[in-house]
């Protein structure tokens, strides 16, 4: 198995408020907590504009985990409409990370 970068594209538009952004939040937890040692993530929340975590995605560690799991815990459906073509662009454009395979996972 080659190892991953993995990064999440997390819905935060309005209509995600309520019940579906506390799902995210606990989908996204859980993914955090299950991911293999050896990869890269990042957290990307789109609305009408995006917001990325990490400017570049980071080596998966305690540390890394941590400060997902704080921003998981405060994320919001509070990014406006529903604009996914940019974020993805981005996620997308950046240079893949040499050894390592991109998976993008769009959570709406």
């Amino acid at each position: 198995d080659e190892p991953s970068e993995l990064v999440f594209v997390v819905d935060r538009s309005g209509s995600m408020s309520g019940y579906n952004i506390d799902k995210a939040r606990k989908a996204l937890e859980l993914f955090f907590r299950s991911l293999p040692r050896d990869c890269y993530v990042n957290i990307v929340g789109f609305g009408s504009r995006f917001e990325l975590l990490w400017p570049n995605s980071v080596k998966y560690s305690a540390s890394s985990l941590e400060k997902a799991s704080r921003h998981i815990a405060t994320l919001k459906a509070d990014l406006g409409g529903t604009e996914i073509a940019a974020p993805l662009r981005q996620v997308l454009s950046q240079p893949l990370i040499k050894g390592y395979t991109r998976q993008v996972f769009v959570l709406t």
